[in-house]
């Protein structure tokens, strides 16, 4: 097999490649950054094996300083971004803690208004009172 590659963002680094074979092996081949002796824009590294190549993926322990690893797979697959890592880890978990509070707290809340309402029904304690509001009588002159 032959690994064409490519140095987009331009920095000369060590090249780490994992190779995953059909049978579910794995190698990892390190390649020291004089790869890029020649031209630092393009390389390849080839390598024998009998079994099938799967795929193949680029710095797979993060060693390297690689800005975008959307490109560091073959086949081509998407990375969640640590942002959409990050939003899922919320939307699956609990609530947060405020959150969580003021549920309980108006949840408690609802309880104890429940709680005086059948007692107040009983006893006429917490009814709505009706509340006298002074009316402009006729002869007020505004």
């Amino acid at each position: 097999y032959t690994v064409h590659l490519r140095n987009v963002g331009g920095l000369v680094t060590p090249v780490i490649l994992r190779f995953e074979f059909a049978d579910g092996s794995e190698q990892l081949l390190r390649l020291p950054a004089e790869i890029w002796v020649r031209d630092n824009r393009s390389a390849r590294a080839s390598f024998i094996s009998s079994q099938e190549l799967r795929s193949v993926e680029l710095d797979p322990h993060r060693e390297t300083a690689d800005a975008n690893r959307d490109n560091n797979f073959f086949p081509p697959r998407l990375e969640p971004s640590r942002f959409q890592l990050y939003r899922s880890k919320q939307e699956a978990a609990e609530d947060n803690p405020m959150r969580a509070a003021r549920r309980r707290a108006e949840k408690e809340r609802e309880e104890k208004e429940k709680a005086a309402g059948q007692a107040g029904g009983q006893a006429g304690v917490n009814e709505p009172q009706p509340v006298d509001t002074p009316q402009p009588s006729p002869d007020a002159v505004p």
